[in-house]
């Protein structure tokens, strides 16, 4: 099962679930669950709504309180198995990188640590479990035929099915920023690139060296398959 094999390293001090994330992962759930693709796109975009929101939320509060960024950013690592741990990476840095949240990957140990406010992290990994289930359902129905069960095939759908939900999910994370700005005004925009900032300064402190690697799609087929599912993720 392609979703089996990433799991929490480090364990985290977490207080109660605030209703709005128990939401979030009612909504995740039901996307899950659902065989219908419509519904499943419409569950996950009010999903990523709600998770920019209440990141934007939290922002506005800890700007209020005048407290150090720098000091709640912290680091997560989890365990990246195979198969296809390239596509797994991927796909969590697509939804990283939507949520504020910066990523690398420790191939050489299997490992990926993520760097972000406590908050966000909460949020790109239960959004990244979602997809991950998602992705493993979407590629057991792309058909059982001697093409599609090829390594090859498997991983360039699996890739295109990350680099689809990337976009995806980035223009929901667009569409529930223009309320946030009325809602908040100018001053939004200095409090969360000071937020960005603080991720980044923490980020290249603690990973000074970072190589960008890049991932060959080798099968059409499967680029297409997987783009076709990405889209109905």
């Amino acid at each position: 099962n392609w979703s089996e094999g990433m799991a929490a390293a480090s364990s985290v001090s977490r207080g109660p679930e605030p209703k709005i994330l128990a939401r979030i992962r009612g909504l995740l759930a039901k996307a899950e669950a659902t065989p219908y693709a419509e519904e499943a796109e419409t569950l996950s975009s009010k999903a990523q709504d709600l998770m920019t929101r209440y990141a934007i939320d939290s922002a506005v509060v800890d700007a209020a309180e005048h407290t150090s960024l720098r000091d709640q950013v912290v680091t997560r690592r989890l365990l990246v198995d195979n198969p296809y741990p390239e596509a797994k990476v991927q796909l969590l840095h697509c939804v990283a990188d939507t949520n504020s949240v910066r990523v690398i990957w420790h191939q050489r140990f299997g490992l990926v640590s993520t760097v972000g406010m406590p908050m966000d992290l909460d949020l790109c990994e239960m959004l990244f479990t979602s997809l991950l289930v998602q992705a493993s359902h979407a590629l057991s129905e792309a058909g059982g035929d001697r093409v599609k069960r090829t390594p090859s095939f498997r991983r360039s759908f699996l890739l295109a099915f990350a680099a689809r939900v990337g976009e995806r999910v980035a223009i929901a994370r667009d569409q529930a920023r223009p309320d946030a700005s009325s809602q908040y005004g100018k001053e939004l925009v200095p409090i969360m690139a000071e937020r960005t900032e603080a991720v980044g300064s923490v980020f290249e402190k603690q990973f000074p060296s970072v190589v960008t690697t890049s991932h060959s799609v080798t099968n059409a087929h499967g680029w297409q398959a997987g783009r076709g599912a990405g889209e109905l993720a």
